[in-house]
C-alpha cells in the first residue's frame, strides 16, 4: 500500500513540473492575463523616439539597454537594464486617448523573464 502511494504521489508530481514547464509564460495586468511568448527586440530609432520620450516624460529609469516585447496591439513590456546590472520592466499601452506607461511592483517583476543580452 505505501508503494502505491509513493507512486501516486510521483506522478502527481511529475504532472505537476511538467505543467509548469510547459505552460506559457504569462502575466496578469488588472485582471487581464497576458501573453509573453514573443521574443525580446532592442529598441530602434522610432521606440527611442516615441516610447523612450514616454519613458523621460514620466520619470521613470531608462536603464543603459532597453528592449520590448510585443503582448498584443500596440501594447509593449519594456525591459531597461541599470547599471546595477538589475531590471526595471514598464507596461505600454494605449490608454484613454493617449499612450500611457505602468511601472510594475517588485512581486510582479519577479515573475518577468528578463531578456538575454
Amino acid at each position: 500500500m505505501k508503494y502505491f502511494i509513493l507512486v501516486f504521489l510521483l506522478i502527481i508530481l511529475s504532472l505537476f513540473v511538467y505543467r509548469k514547464l510547459t505552460k506559457p509564460e504569462t502575466l496578469n495586468i488588472a485582471g487581464i492575463e497576458l501573453s509573453l511568448e514573443k521574443p525580446w527586440e532592442k529598441f530602434n530609432d522610432s521606440d527611442e523616439s516615441k516610447i523612450g520620450n514616454l519613458i523621460r516624460a514620466y520619470h521613470f529609469d531608462e536603464g543603459e539597454k532597453r528592449f520590448k516585447k510585443l503582448i498584443g496591439g500596440d501594447s509593449f513590456l519594456i525591459a531597461c537594464l541599470k547599471k546595477d546590472k538589475s531590471w526595471n520592466f514598464y507596461y505600454y499601452y494605449y490608454g484613454p486617448g493617449t499612450y500611457t506607461i505602468l511601472g510594475f511592483t517588485e512581486e510582479a517583476e519577479k515573475e518577468i523573464t528578463p531578456p538575454n543580452e
